[in-house]
């Protein structure tokens, strides 16, 4: 069966190690094709991790947040990423639109 999850992961890490520590998204990655995630709490230059964070996925993200411009203290807001298990790949077309949110 092909799955697809949602899950608001209120913080997700930016690297595998840390990535163990959250056996919560760990479980939804397993049981997933596909994971929409949401509340990333990922700048925009933290979005190039998405496709290092577990072996088995890559994905994109799009964050709220640019850390060039050095105005925010604390976790950053929102962020959204689509996770997909790196099989998949060769069924998947990524449409970019060059948007600043």
């Amino acid at each position: 069966d092909f799955k697809i999850s949602s899950y608001n992961c209120r913080g997700l890490p930016k690297d595998s190690k840390k990535l163990l520590l959250r056996p919560d998204i760990c479980e939804v990655l397993e049981k997933s094709h596909v994971v929409a995630i949401q509340e990333t709490w990922y700048a925009k230059q933290n979005l190039k991790s998405l496709n290092s964070l577990h072996q088995d996925f890559i994905g994109v993200g799009v964050a709220t947040i640019d850390e060039c411009l050095n105005v925010y203290h604390g976790h950053y807001p929102g962020g959204v990423a689509l996770l997909w298990r790196k099989d998949l790949s060769k069924n998947i077309r990524r449409l970019e639109f060059n948007t600043d949110w």
